[in-house]
């Protein structure tokens, strides 16, 4: 588990991808009036993602590492999915990632800040 800190976390940031398989995710560009990626992302940069398939029940979250060489997201960690929570095997349907704040990094914040007001308290 990466370090919060060490977490790119932004707003707005939703690209659809037509990804198959267990792999990185290619991203093809914003969804309708949100950002790419590539507009706020440097190369290697970790951050949660979430990813949803449009009109379907597949689901997944993680941390995700950001590649601009080849406009790729790749799976560091999955952390919940709709297939019992391992990577999702997707076909080509079309769905779309962006990133988010996970339930396992908001655990996080919490029990960093618990341990905090114990330790200064």
């Amino acid at each position: 588990m990466a370090n919060l800190s060490d977490k790119k976390i932004v707003d707005r940031v939703k690209e659809t991808s037509t990804s198959s398989g267990t792999g990185d995710y290619s991203l093809n560009g914003a969804a309708v009036g949100f950002i790419t990626f590539a507009s706020v992302c440097q190369n290697n940069d970790v951050f949660d993602y979430a990813v949803n398939e449009i009109g379907g029940a597949k689901w997944e979250t993680g941390l995700g590492r950001y590649n601009s060489a080849t406009n790729t997201v790749t799976r560091l960690e999955i952390q919940a999915s709709s297939n019992n929570n391992q990577a999702v095997n997707w076909t080509t349907e079309f769905k779309v990632i962006f990133i988010s704040l996970n339930a396992t990094s908001i655990i996080q914040i919490s029990e960093e800040l618990l341990l905090n007001s114990l330790v200064f308290s």
